[in-house]
């Protein structure tokens, strides 16, 4: 992130981190990321003034009805929550910093701060059946911000 951060300053190019959301896309019991997990990927890539995140996992995620149920719960009930959580705290800090016309930056870049997404903790049961991805949205999966990149160091 930073080598990423140090080219693009210049240019005010938006750029995107690439996350995952699981430890083992592999094994037929998904491990996923927990909060304090998406917090690192998410939050950080929104300090550090990104433009949003990737999701990247591998094709084996997929594999099975199981797996995609396992997925869609996930999506619904932490990752989605969490995601929406750091997009309003960035959205907020572009507005109270920079008119709405900027994307903030932390200077304490290595720091990870939850104070955006902080809540009560969600238990998530991967193992529920009948699970549909209904009413998920997945744009608010995928970005942090929807904004002109602009660095603050305040």
């Amino acid at each position: 992130m930073e080598e990423t951060l140090r080219m693009t300053k210049d240019a005010k190019r938006p750029y995107f981190a690439f996350t995952k959301f699981t430890f083992d896309p592999y094994a037929e019991d998904m491990l996923f990321y927990r909060e304090m997990d998406l917090c690192t990927t998410l939050q950080q890539t929104a300090d550090l003034g990104g433009s949003g995140v990737v999701i990247w996992s591998s094709t084996s995620s997929t594999s099975s009805a199981s797996k995609c149920k396992q997925i869609a719960e996930y999506m619904k009930n932490l990752f989605g929550p969490t995601s929406h959580r750091v997009i309003q705290g960035a959205q907020k800090c572009s507005n109270d910093r920079c008119s709405g016309h900027g994307a903030c930056e932390s200077l304490n870049s290595i720091t990870v701060h939850t104070e955006h997404i902080s809540r009560k903790k969600n238990k998530t049961n991967t193992k529920q059946n009948g699970i549909s991805g209904a009413g998920v949205e997945p744009a608010t999966y995928g970005f942090l911000r929807d904004s002109t990149v602009h660095r603050s160091t305040n």
